[in-house]
């Protein structure tokens, strides 16, 4: 089975201490397609992804993304 990013939805963030670090913790839904599929529905994944609330909001998009991509490429 493939899947395919469609698109993410951030369902949350919190932030919180760790280890005196600053951290955010993000709830984000994945919105798949399977690949190949002839009637697929969409899939909805979760995951939870750690930023560092030091990154600029840039840095914090591409962690997320690469760790959504990771994710859903272990299918």
């Amino acid at each position: 089975m493939k899947l395919e990013l469609k698109r993410y939805v951030i369902n949350s963030e919190v932030d919180f201490i760790e280890n005196g670090v600053d951290k955010i913790k993000v709830d984000i839904s994945a919105i798949c397609d399977l690949v190949g599929a002839s009637n697929s529905n969409e899939i909805s994944l979760p995951l939870l992804v750690i930023n560092e609330n030091s990154q600029t909001g840039d840095e914090m998009d591409a962690q997320r993304i690469n760790e959504i991509n990771n994710f859903i490429n272990t299918y």
